[in-house]
This record gives C-alpha cells, sequence and structure tokens, in this order.
C-alpha cells in the first residue's frame, strides 16, 4: 500500500512538473533581421530599413527604433507583410553614427525579439568657424562679412576669418577634423587695397599624421578675386586639422578666408 501511494504521489508531482514547465519550454523567440539600403547619407536624407520577422508574424507590427542617447526611440511601425517581412524609411538626423534596430514585441505565445544595430553614418556640411580649434589662434578675428579681391571684383561672404589681425602681424587658425571630413568649400583671399600688392596668403593645408600637406596649392595676392576652393575631392580624408596662416604688411589689408565649410560625418 505504501508503495503504491508513493507511486501515485510521483506520477502526480512528475504530472505537475510538464504542466508548469512545457509552456515555458515551447515559448521561442521571434527572429528579427534587417539591413539598410546605404551605410552613409546625408543628415536630412531617408535610408530604407528592409528585413523579415520569423516564426512568420504576418499583419503584426514591428518597431524600428533609433538610438538617442542611452534610449531607443520608435520612429516607424511598419506591418509584417505575408511572408512576414517589412520595410521602413528612417530619416538621418545627425551626423556621425545614427543606430538604429528592429523589435518584435511577444505575442502569439513568442518572446520578443530583436535585431542587430546597423549604423548610418550621417555627413553634413558644418561652418568651419563653428569647429573646435584644434590648438590656440593667433592674430585672427571672425566677421559678420568682409570684401576680398580689387574693386574691379567685389565680393562679399559671411563669415570671413580674418588673418593677420592686427595688420602687420602673421595670423594663425587651426581647426580639427578628426579624420571624419572630406571637402573644403571656401573662397580665400586678401582685401582690397592698391598699394599692397605683396601682400599674400602664406600657407593652407592640413596636418596628417605624417606632417603638414599644403592644399591651396598656391599664394593669393591682392592682384586677383578670391580663390574659390570647392568641393575638392578627397584631399582632406585623412586630416587631423586644417590650417590657415596669413601675413599682412600694410594696416588697411588682411589675409581671409570666406564662407568656409567642410564636408564631415561629425
Amino acid at each position: 500500500m505504501r508503495k503504491a501511494v508513493s507511486g501515485a504521489a510521483v506520477l502526480a508531482l512528475t504530472l505537475t512538473v510538464l504542466l508548469i514547465v512545457a509552456p515555458a519550454e515551447a515559448a521561442v523567440r521571434y527572429t528579427v533581421s534587417v539591413a539598410a539600403s546605404a551605410s552613409r547619407a546625408d543628415v536630412g536624407q531617408s535610408v530604407v530599413l528592409r528585413g523579415g520577422v520569423s516564426p512568420n508574424a504576418k499583419g503584426q507590427r514591428v518597431l524600428v527604433q533609433r538610438r538617442v542617447g542611452v534610449s531607443w526611440v520608435t520612429v516607424a511601425r511598419p506591418v509584417l507583410s505575408r511572408k512576414s517581412r517589412y520595410a521602413a524609411s528612417v530619416r538621418i538626423a545627425t551626423g556621425g553614427t545614427n543606430l538604429f534596430r528592429v523589435l518584435k514585441t511577444r505575442s502569439n505565445g513568442h518572446l520578443a525579439g530583436v535585431s542587430k544595430a546597423v549604423a548610418i553614418t550621417g555627413w553634413r556640411w558644418r561652418a568651419l568657424h563653428t569647429l573646435p580649434l584644434y590648438q590656440p589662434a593667433t592674430n585672427m578675428v571672425v566677421l559678420s562679412s568682409a570684401q576680398f579681391g580689387p574693386s574691379l571684383y567685389p565680393s562679399t561672404f559671411r563669415p570671413v576669418i580674418r588673418l593677420g589681425s592686427p595688420a602687420g602681424n602673421v595670423g594663425n587658425v587651426t581647426y580639427r577634423l578628426d579624420n571624419k571630413c572630406t571637402v573644403l568649400d571656401a573662397h580665400i583671399g586678401v582685401t582690397v587695397d592698391s598699394v599692397s600688392a605683396g601682400d599674400q596668403l602664406v600657407n593652407a593645408g592640413v596636418v596628417t599624421k605624417d606632417g603638414f600637406k599644403q592644399i591651396l596649392g598656391r599664394w593669393i595676392t591682392v592682384n586677383e578675386d578670391p580663390a574659390h576652393v570647392v568641393r575638392s575631392g578627397t584631399v582632406i580624408t585623412q586630416a587631423i586639422a586644417l590650417n590657415f596662416e596669413g601675413a599682412v604688411q600694410s594696416a588697411n589689408t588682411f589675409v581671409g578666408i570666406g564662407a568656409a565649410k567642410v564636408y564631415c560625418a561629425s
């Protein structure tokens, strides 16, 4: 009699364990895939994220999320297709790394699943004077506007970095790029002064790990309109910093860099 009771108790205990454990063991976590249509885009542009969910969860929604600080913020809620696929357009909000992921919440007895994070680099034009300085500037001031070139070629650009201020000194300014920029767009010239034909821009170049590299290639004098360095390819791709140095001799003349901007992943 004691053995029969013991056997029944064991059987009851076994059935109880099975009833408790079976549902947990049967729960499958959703697997979510994601891929981006591009690995880089201009800030403000959109990139399409595509992927799928397994097991099939057709008709349900996934949450497309962007990393903001330490949190994940939902930016889209596409519906899964008959084949449990999705597509969503996401806007690149900031320069540098933009992280996205896709979350499928718990449903149909399946546990929530999340995709890997996909990184998209945001690129943008940045005003040169807003970048951090690589080292303290000397004899330099930022003006709201100024005129370059002889009176025959008047040009106004905003803002202008004035080097050699006050006149009679060498001016130097170097901005940090951190190897995150590729293109320079700027007007570089010398202010109007008919008696100062010898005034010139001494240097314009980038600082790399191997030293200084000239990018302007020639001096600019008051006898010509400002040189316009436009979208200069990948010349500053590996630059740690962008440097300008100017020297003037007349009180009425200064070397200037106007409306300067760089195209950066930052």
